[in-house]
């Protein structure tokens, strides 16, 4: 895994959501298992994310945490310094924009060190315009692509435009330890209904997470008399979905509950009747795989991501179709007592051995020393 004498791994991050999750969880636990190997493991953030509390306790841990400046010429001494502090041999990158991709080639061109540009995918590719293709594949070129899962990586090979970029993938995984601390809720203490039906959503990203679709569902169910409530989390872009959800209704209807998002994620999937995820496009759906660890039913929407999970069970609907939607609302509906215990006991078997962190954490180690 050594470029040269270098051999340990920096991880370059523009990651800020209030809570570490299972991201972050994933990528400690990577740490961990390159440490046996006797490689360091770095971390390098955008500024913004020194705030979080969460960041502050890993850095009180020991960990090696640093932070961009925010200026491209700060920035390209201040990695290159941690290049050669740290004997980095390889940059993995996450959530990162063509700047910091060509920040990265500035530095191997210009002051002669050499590493390797490992980009990670988390969601399918947004591919540009011929152009920007043209001008990324000079300027800013990567080593390898790293799929969140095989849909991933596969969609990315039908697009990509430079033929010496390898693609592989290390399908996500989950933590599962952090979904056995759980609250217990009551209805009454959210407003809802105590014999009512309970749908839960994530709707940081309104249209991609299909949220409208999903509304739209609720309310025509809503229309034929059928006691059922909408509870959606929103880590960001609240304003945003707030706003939407006025457009239609001029208001925030009494059975959509917005609720803050927590760490705790598992209280709100014991919580929910069933959890949906009427996604447009995913990379890998962390929370269907949460869920169906939680005993919760799940609802997906029938997009190559989703399907590739494979979770016994799932009720599924083709992307963007509401009435199908609805149909998959009311059959989970009708679902017995015993067997949604049968079904969640299954669910949850299968999920444990299929997104084991080990299994994760071993694939991208396998990678690494694939690109060495």
């Amino acid at each position: 895994m050594e470029n040269g004498n270098r051999k340990n791994v920096l991880q370059l991050l523009n990651y800020n959501a209030p809570y570490k999750g299972n991201f972050i969880q994933s990528i400690l636990h990577l740490e961990t298992k390159l440490k046996a190997e006797n490689i360091e493991m770095v971390y390098l953030f955008e500024k913004e994310s020194a705030a979080r509390e969460w960041v502050r306790e890993l850095i009180n841990e020991g960990k090696k945490i640093y932070f961009l400046k925010g200026s491209n010429i700060k920035d390209i001494f201040f990695i290159n310094s941690l290049i050669r502090k740290h004997n980095i041999g390889i940059i993995h990158t996450h959530f990162i924009g063509i700047r910091y991709n060509f920040l990265l080639n500035t530095i191997r061109r210009f002051l002669g060190i050499k590493f390797t540009i490992a980009r990670h995918f988390h969601n399918p590719y947004d591919q540009k315009s011929n152009a920007a293709e043209k001008l990324k594949k000079i300027f800013a070129p990567v080593d390898i692509t790293i799929g969140c899962s095989k849909a991933v990586a596969d969609d990315y090979a039908l697009k990509k435009k430079d033929k010496n970029e390898r693609i592989d993938y290390a399908t996500n995984a989950i933590d599962f330890s952090r979904l056995d601390k759980y609250e217990t809720l009551q209805k009454e203490n959210l407003g809802i209904e105590k014999n009512s039906f309970t749908l839960l959503l994530f709707g940081f990203d309104y249209y991609r997470k299909g949220v409208d679709l999903t509304i739209e569902a609720v309310r025509e169910l809503i229309s034929q008399d059928i006691h059922i409530y909408l509870l959606i989390s929103l880590a960001v872009n609240k304003n945003f979905a707030e706003q939407e959800i006025r457009k239609k209704f001029n208001e925030i209807p009494e059975w959509i509950k917005i609720i803050e998002p927590r760490d705790d994620i598992a209280t709100y999937y014991k919580f929910a009747d069933v959890f949906i995820s009427s996604s447009r496009s995913e990379g890998f759906c962390y929370s269907l795989v949460e869920a169906a660890y939680c005993g919760s039913q799940i609802i997906a929407s029938e997009i190559l991501a989703q399907q590739d999970l494979n979770i016994p069970y799932t009720f599924q609907f083709p992307s963007g179709n509401v009435e199908e939607l609805k149909r998959q609302i009311l059959l989970s509906m009708t679902t017995s007592a015993d067997e949604k215990i049968r079904r969640a006991d299954e669910q949850k078997k299968y999920v444990t051995r299929t997104f084991d962190l080990n299994l994760w954490a071993e694939e991208v180690i396998r990678i690494y020393k694939s690109v060495s």
